[in-house]
């Protein structure tokens, strides 16, 4: 029996477009793509091994002279696109059959900007009220695909993985679940067309 539904954030609930921060950083002299000092110093920021002040700074030296850290942080908030009313509504719906959980793969400057726009959207608090717990990676120091992320998760939350939807965009992300014991479902793009039939699917049967 289901009884709780783990949500990834963006992807599933944020639309994104990380090619608009590949972009934006393009702009300001960053290149992301093959650079293995900027992808590890991304994870870390993601796993809560780096500040804030120390990411920014970082990327501000090797960007271009005079670039501002608004800029930077700008360029970086670019992926970060809307968040579909219909998809508060389909959640809170949820809410009355299954417990809610939130699992992000995310960071400090990303999550301000995510809760500002819900806060703007939605109301204050809103977003993170349609939960009954939400776990970001840079706050537990654990990321998705590792299976201890994802224990951990069910730790904390107290859930069991028999009892439990994992719904994320990233097939990586999904075998990470599935190998810690979790029900999964892959949200495939356009995820817009989709979205409730998948979340049918998930009050219906039991997908691996």
């Amino acid at each position: 029996m289901i009884k709780n539904i783990l949500f990834d954030l963006g992807g599933v609930l944020l639309n994104l477009d990380q090619n608009k921060t590949v972009t934006a950083f393009e702009h300001i002299g960053l290149t992301i793509q093959n650079n293995q000092e900027l992808s590890d110093l991304m994870l870390d920021f993601e796993n809560g091994k780096c500040s804030e002040l120390h990411f920014i700074s970082t990327l501000k030296l090797a960007a271009n002279e005079g670039t501002t850290e608004q800029q930077i942080i700008d360029a970086w908030n670019a992926m970060l696109l809307e968040f579909p009313a219909f998809r508060v509504e389909i959640l809170k719906e949820l809410k009355h059959t299954y417990k809610l959980y939130l699992f992000s793969n995310t960071n400090a400057i990303h999550l301000s900007a995510v809760l500002n726009y819900t806060d703007t959207i939605f109301g204050k608090g809103v977003f993170e009220s349609l939960f009954d717990e939400v776990y970001y990676s840079h706050q537990i120091g654990m990321r998705k695909p590792e299976v201890e992320a994802f224990q951990k998760v069910m730790q904390l939350a107290n859930i069991k993985g028999h009892e439990t939807f994992f719904i994320d965009d990233s097939m990586t992300n999904i075998t990470g679940a599935q190998k810690a014991g979790l029900h999964t479902i892959l949200a495939k793009h356009p995820i817009e067309k989709n979205f409730k039939k998948i979340l049918m699917q998930m009050a219906t049967s039991v997908s691996t």
